[in-house]
């Protein structure tokens, strides 16, 4: 610790500014409040909000290869900063008017600012740490970066319940704008731009690489398994941050203290994840592998069942400790046995391919979940998504033993 600790305060100097700008662009006073923005000033009803949802990602997709293309000629500086300022530009079109299609414009635009920013970041954190010789503290700088933006929603969230106070709704959401901008001059005017290009193209090469994961999905037993049991748990996870503040909402739990539910959700993801890697390390065998494997979705599913049945304080809770705590952190928790699992020389195309596949799910449910709060309320639709843990909990009987087997086959035995 004391030598990260020394590493990092010997750091080029650029790399403190890249830090402190992701902390600013992780100032989030909207997350807390989505969904009273929507349904009170926006005046959405469910089906709206995860229809825009789902528009969102689909523009997030195919403009990626456009913004690509233009980040490989125009450079990895200006395809970041170019990216802030459109989401500061999304979140300004956002609070014009309440009408829907002022709000997909809105996230039309977000999605494009997303687009150029994806993997172009990191590829010009990698290069500048590159010409300033100090490519061997990548993996700590990269860590800090991302913890950086998640530190920057941790202060945020609790400060929400201030900003509704002393701002209505709509400014709160346009205060978001604010962070990028300021993110965006700092990384503008105190950075440089790579001597070079990106070593690796940031346009997508999406035709070759869905033919990849299909022909990999067919292959592998291993892939199918990971997909069966991981997408569904990633599912669950995503429609907390969906669910939680409707339901808080029908508790008549004020607007102000929706922040502290989302400093909550976000604490308690580092909490839980920490404690779930800590029995990770301690398991030797694969029976107590299987009942690790097999709690995530039971825990899972009892707390979007209690809510469902019992709602209040107690079960919100629940929801966000497991709902949220492993849903929204699995491929975190399960990063060893993720690669263990897929080959080293398929495990980037396995890995995005999973990703793509969820992407993909979530567009077609979002509507779905959309429509079914609308004509049923929250009630059925959380017994909904809580019944279908039972697929994953299906396959995670079956998932140590493919991973102990993996170690074997690489030497690693089953001891480690």
């Amino acid at each position: 610790m004391l030598r990260n600790l020394k590493g990092i305060l010997k750091l080029p100097s650029f790399v403190y500014v890249f830090w402190f700008a992701h902390f600013l662009a992780g100032l989030d006073f909207v997350g807390a409040v989505l969904i009273p923005f929507f349904t009170d000033w926006g005046h959405l009803n469910y089906t709206q909000i995860q229809t825009l949802q789902s528009w969102f990602m689909f523009w997030a997709f195919v403009l990626e290869v456009p913004t690509g293309a233009l980040g490989d000629k125009l450079g990895v500086k200006f395809s970041t900063i170019l990216g802030i300022l459109l989401s500061a530009a999304g979140f300004i079109i956002y609070v014009i008017s309440p009408h829907f299609r002022v709000f997909m414009l809105a996230e039309f635009i977000i999605a494009l600012g997303f687009a150029f920013i994806s993997g172009a970041d990191v590829a010009w954190l990698y290069e500048l740490l590159d010409q300033a010789k100090a490519r061997q503290h990548f993996r700590l700088v990269h860590v800090v970066y991302d913890n950086a933006y998640v530190f920057g929603m941790l202060v945020s969230a609790p400060l929400t319940g201030l900003a509704v106070r002393i701002f209505s709704l709509r400014w709160v959401f346009a205060l978001q704008s604010v962070s990028f901008v300021l993110a965006a001059l700092l990384l503008a005017f105190l950075t440089s731009s790579p001597r070079v290009s990106a070593r690796e193209s940031l346009t997508p090469r999406y035709v070759d690489f869905i033919k990849q994961g299909a022909r990999l999905l067919a292959k592998s037993k291993q892939l199918r398994f990971l997909v069966v049991y991981l997408i569904p748990l990633k599912v669950a996870g995503y429609f907390v941050i969906w669910l939680y503040q409707g339901v808080l909402a029908n508790l008549k739990v004020p607007i102000e203290a929706f922040g502290l539910y989302r400093a909550y959700l976000l604490a308690i993801q580092l909490v839980v994840s920490g404690i779930i890697l800590w029995l990770f390390r301690q398991i030797k065998a694969p029976r107590y592998l299987k009942v690790l494997l097999l709690s995530f979705p039971i825990l899972i599913m009892i707390s979007y069942v209690s809510l469902a049945i019992a709602p209040g304080i107690i079960t919100i809770l629940l929801f966000l400790t497991f709902a949220g705590g492993i849903g929204l952190r699995i491929s975190t928790i399960m990063s060893k046995e993720i690669n263990e699992l897929i080959p080293s020389k398929i495990r980037a195309t396995a890995l995005s391919f999973i990703g793509m596949l969820r992407r993909v799910v979530l567009t077609v449910l979002n509507p779905v979940v959309g429509a079914s709060v609308d004509h049923f309320g929250f009630s059925p639709v959380l017994l909904g998504l809580g019944t279908m843990m039972m697929v994953p909990v299906g396959v995670g009987a079956l998932l140590p033993g493919l991973i102990f087997s993996c170690r074997k086959r690489r030497g690693e035995g089953e001891g480690e």
